[in-house]
């Protein structure tokens, strides 16, 4: 995982949020955040072929000893949602 060290401005409002939690968006946070992630395209398993969504995952330790786990799917451009 990497620190955010570019975040999103205040008032960021990406398409699957988490403000309806009462909570932060991830990307907008620096201080005790750390993301990392996967897509379809970068993983190297055999069963890369069966993945459809990328995946974001955020830590936030928001007070000292304790942390917020962030997940995030999204699907990645060109390609087809399920049931579609």
């Amino acid at each position: 995982m990497i620190r955010n060290v570019e975040p999103e401005p205040p008032g960021y409002r990406p398409a699957a949020g988490f403000a309806h939690l009462g909570l932060p968006e991830p990307e907008t946070l620096v201080d005790g955040m750390l993301m990392g992630g996967f897509c379809p395209d970068n993983v190297h398993s055999p069963d890369a072929e069966h993945l459809a969504y990328c995946v974001k995952v955020f830590s936030h330790e928001y007070t000292p000893g304790t942390t917020r786990i962030y997940l995030r799917s999204t699907i990645e451009p060109g390609r087809t949602p399920p049931g579609s």
